[in-house]
Formats: C-alpha cells, sequence, structure tokens
C-alpha cells in the first residue's frame, strides 16, 4: 500500500510539472499582419450601396519561378489547368490577354490580383464562385503569380 501512495505521487507530481512546462513553452509561431488592399477607386472610397474592390497592384516585378511554385502549393492547380481546358476553374492559357479587356479599366495585372485577393468582385459567365480568397499571400507572391500567369502562352 505504501508503494502504490508513493507511485500516486510521483505521477501527480510528474504531471503537474509536464502541465506548468507545456502551458510556458506555448508561444505565438507567427506574428499576425494586417492586410491594408489598394482602394480601387479615387478617394479610397466606394460609392454608397457598392462592394468596395480590393486590389493589389504588384509593386515590383514578380519573379515567375516562384509563382509557378505557388501556383502548385496554393493548390491552384487543382482547379485551374495550364492549358485552354476547362477544370473547376478556367483554363489559365492566355489568361494575361483576357485579363486585359476582362474588367476595364482595370489593367491585366490589376484584374489578375483582384482575382487573386477577392475572386468573388468578378465571376466569368459559367462559373460559380468557388475560388477561395488568398488573402494570406504577400503582396510579392501575388506579383510572383502574376509573373507565371503571364508566362502561360
Amino acid at each position: 500500500m505504501r508503494f502504490k501512495s508513493a507511485g500516486i505521487a510521483a505521477l501527480t507530481l510528474i504531471a503537474a510539472v509536464l502541465f506548468t512546462a507545456c502551458s510556458d513553452a506555448l508561444q505565438p509561431t507567427a506574428t499576425p499582419r494586417t492586410f491594408s488592399p489598394t482602394p480601387a477607386l479615387a478617394g479610397g472610397q466606394a460609392p454608397s450601396g457598392e462592394r468596395a474592390q480590393i486590389l493589389l497592384v504588384p509593386s515590383s516585378a514578380g519573379d515567375p519561378v516562384n509563382g509557378e511554385s505557388l501556383f502548385v502549393s496554393q493548390a491552384c492547380s487543382g482547379c485551374h489547368r495550364t492549358d485552354a481546358d476547362t477544370l473547376t476553374g478556367p483554363g489559365m492559357s492566355g489568361i494575361a490577354e483576357r485579363a486585359a479587356s476582362r474588367k476595364p479599366p482595370l489593367s491585366a495585372d490589376e484584374y489578375m490580383a483582384e482575382s487573386i485577393r477577392d475572386p468573388g468582385v468578378f465571376l466569368v459567365e459559367g462559373f460559380d464562385a468557388l475560388m477561395p480568397a488568398l488573402t494570406q499571400l504577400t503582396d510579392q507572391d501575388v506579383a510572383d503569380l502574376i509573373a507565371y500567369l503571364k508566362t502561360i502562352p
């Protein structure tokens, strides 16, 4: 009986030490970031009753090699093919040319950035709003994705 009581006391002590050690070790793994989009409309205000458009105009040249990697790692390739065929979303072949005239007065880069950041703002006829907004991507990531998309013939 004496050994059983000592064993229970030892297990209780070990559990208390582990609980204390684990609770102190919990630290955030990332620093929270705030996304500040560039307003699409002059003055930064959307007309009343309209949804504000979120645009990200790439401020630097994109890296198409990293963009291709992001296209795969962000699962874009799960819904978008790099040829003209439709999977779940439209095929990416010729996207740069189509994007340039898809939503005037937006440039091709602005349209693609908007489609990445807030894909529900403008839907191409025949497609549903299934694409998730990729708001976790940095501005450079978006620029890289756009640079890659522009390389797809």
